[in-house]
């Protein structure tokens, strides 16, 4: 489950209560904690803040929701409405059931910033459009667990992927050797976290 399938699920009103709305949306938070944590660390927090921020407000607007599930609720069954046109045909009345036409806007802001998988475009044009050297020097702003702003780590560049076959530059195309090695394997960022100082000094 991902925020994807839940938007397009919502979108095409196939959530019967919030309750099973919670249920996906915890799920995501699941997978997110799973498969996210070691790579991605900072999408973990994001998705527990977007998870309390969602059932903040599903208890806020709970009668306003529970309201709309009993009338969801009580649309009747193709059957039933086959059984009430003949009755209709028979007493000569009609009924109609109609949901509330007042839709409930809601904007979940979690952060002042772009998620990671959100790429500035001018930054990625930059990223495409430079020669990559090795030995230039560069430096990565890296957040906390919860997001913000954490610190500087500086490093030289070792090289560059190819452009894949669209042209476009692969996730992660930039080696790179950090100046504080601390003896993992993740040598590799994307071109357009990379900040050069001015004037391009090599290392």
């Amino acid at each position: 489950m991902d925020l994807g399938k839940i938007t397009n699920k919502a979108s095409n009103l196939e959530y019967k209560s919030g309750a099973e709305f919670m249920t996906d949306l915890k799920l995501m938070r699941d997978n997110c904690q799973l498969f996210c944590e070691g790579r991605f660390p900072t999408l973990p927090p994001l998705a527990h803040n977007l998870v309390s921020v969602a059932d903040s407000l599903i208890k806020k607007w709970g009668k306003e929701i529970r309201a709309c599930e009993d009338i969801s609720g009580g649309v009747p069954s193709e059957k039933e409405q086959l059984g009430t046109k003949d009755e209709e045909k028979v007493e000569g009345k009609s009924s109609t059931t109609e949901l509330p036409s007042r839709p409930i806007v809601t904007i979940l802001r979690l952060e002042n910033r772009l998620p990671e998988y959100i790429v500035d475009i001018s930054r990625y044009a930059w990223a495409v459009n430079r020669t990559w050297c090795c030995g230039e020097r560069f430096r990565m702003l890296f957040r906390n667990p919860q997001g913000q702003p954490g610190e500087y780590y500086g490093g030289v560049t070792a090289g560059s992927l190819p452009f894949d076959e669209h042209g476009m530059l692969p996730w992660e195309a930039l080696r790179v050797t950090w100046d504080e090695d601390d003896g993992s394997d993740d040598n590799r960022i994307n071109p357009w976290e990379a900040e050069l100082p001015r004037g391009g000094n090599r290392a």
